[in-house]
């Protein structure tokens, strides 16, 4: 068990952690650290803070630990084990943009990488910080620093809040409205009523502070979402499609093509072969 360990002491440091299968304890730190830690979870489950707001990480999840936000995981109880690879690092101004993700629960931010590029090049960048952590290189941490960024750069490109919200609190509330009720069609009147201001005032300031509409944004998210569906279940298209909210199975596998690139069958076909 890792308890009550307060700081590392450096600006930046990279490692894997396997529970179970090496019969490591729990990691308990009730004050956090005093700097950041990107965690991505390579096999397996962990469970994350017990309590109201407890979840899983799942294969392909990323989690962000913000300073002095509580630590306490371990594998979760019905899996036989979880391994992780992480960086711990103290982000310089060019990253704050990079750190804007959903909340996942008891302050700890995150997402899963539903598109199996993106994944890939998440863990090949950490596990590069990894090795040149364990280097003798005399510019070791700054190259780490440089795989650092590709991480996030890379976690970026599948973040719901990639578009961000220029720091404005109003559009924060929309957006986080929009996650929770991204299948029941919210309309732009409840949007506006979310921030507090005209529909007129809204629309034109969401569009200023993530780059594009309110509508465009919620069907951003319902493809990131259909995505995790055909990753991680075997429902079929036309019902992943019903459940994040499009009534058109037609309409919704040239959205999901716009987006993605690809069309559902064809992605779910390459996640898998990932």
């Amino acid at each position: 068990m890792v308890k009550n360990q307060d700081r590392f002491g450096a600006q930046l440091v990279a490692g894997t952690t396997r529970y179970a299968e090496d019969a490591h304890g729990p990691t308990i730190r009730p004050k956090g650290l005093n700097n950041w830690v990107l965690n991505l979870t390579l096999r397996g489950h962990g469970r994350i803070n017990p309590g109201p707001g407890e979840f899983l990480a799942e294969t392909g999840d990323v989690l962000l630990f913000p300073p002095q936000v509580r630590h306490d995981y371990a594998h979760a109880p019905q899996a036989a084990g979880w391994t992780h690879v992480w960086i711990y690092f103290s982000p310089g101004g060019n990253l704050a943009p990079l750190l804007k993700w959903p909340a996942r629960g008891e302050g700890v931010l995150g997402f899963r990488l539903v598109d199996p590029t993106a994944r890939r090049n998440v863990r090949a960048a950490m596990e590069k910080c990894l090795a040149l952590y364990s280097s003798p290189h005399r510019n070791r941490l700054a190259f780490c620093a440089n795989a650092l960024d590709e991480a996030l750069l890379w976690c970026d490109t599948q973040n719901p809040f990639a578009n961000g919200s220029g720091g404005d609190e109003r559009v924060d509330r929309a957006v986080a409205y929009l996650l929770k009720h991204f299948a029941e069609n919210p309309d732009a009147a409840a949007l506006a009523r979310e921030c507090h201001l005209s529909v007129s005032r809204f629309a034109h300031l969401f569009r200023e502070t993530t780059g594009t509409s309110p509508l465009r944004y919620l069907e951003n998210l319902r493809i990131w979402r259909a995505q995790e569906m055909l990753i991680g279940t075997s429902r079929s298209i036309k019902e992943i499609s019903q459940s994040v909210g499009f009534a058109d199975p037609l309409y919704f596998s040239k959205a999901f093509r716009r987006k993605a690139g690809v069309g559902p069958r064809d992605f779910r076909k390459q996640s898998r072969q990932a």
